[in-house]
């Protein structure tokens, strides 16, 4: 088992470099009046567009067998992309953007010992059904240039318009 990513602080990385910021402005719709990012409705609806990974139904039982590693190595593939994620089969660590994933969803999603084990050893707050760099107090993680781009372009359906 690969070893869990340090994760002690939690703390956003190093902002992206101008020319990632400046195609990442915050807007929506195309209107740079419109915020790209609500805090205060996305921390009172619990994130539930970064929940990537739901593997378990609501009896507890697991629900990803022939869907869930090919639906992770899909968002692995976006975050590599973005330079938020660096993967290959002995690593599992920041990229670019210097920000450590909270959990590693090759191992946490596994229905075994060895994934029970992975998830016992995470911090108690550490929501594996989110996305790796979802918090649960600040939301993600990542610079906005360094988010999957489909984490830019949706928007979502509770926005205050």
């Amino acid at each position: 088992m690969p070893p869990l990513p340090d994760i002690s602080s939690a703390a956003p990385g190093p902002a992206a470099p101008s020319s990632l910021r400046a195609s990442a402005q915050s807007s929506v719709d195309g209107d740079p009046t419109r915020e790209a990012e609500d805090y205060d409705l996305c921390h009172e609806c619990g994130g539930l567009c970064c929940c990537l990974y739901i593997a378990h139904d609501e009896n507890g039982e697991y629900i990803g067998q022939g869907w869930l590693p090919e639906y992770i190595a899909l968002w692995e593939e976006r975050l590599v992309a973005s330079g938020a994620l660096v993967v290959t089969p002995a690593d599992y660590r920041a990229g670019e953007a210097g920000v450590a994933p909270l959990h590693d969803p090759r191992l946490s999603h596994l229905p075994t010992a060895e994934g029970e084990a992975y998830r016992a050893a995470l911090p108690s707050w550490v929501d594996v059904r989110k996305c790796q760099f979802c918090h649960p107090d600040t939301g993600c993680l990542l610079p906005r240039g360094y988010r999957a781009d489909i984490c830019c372009e949706w928007v979502c359906e509770l926005w205050r318009r």
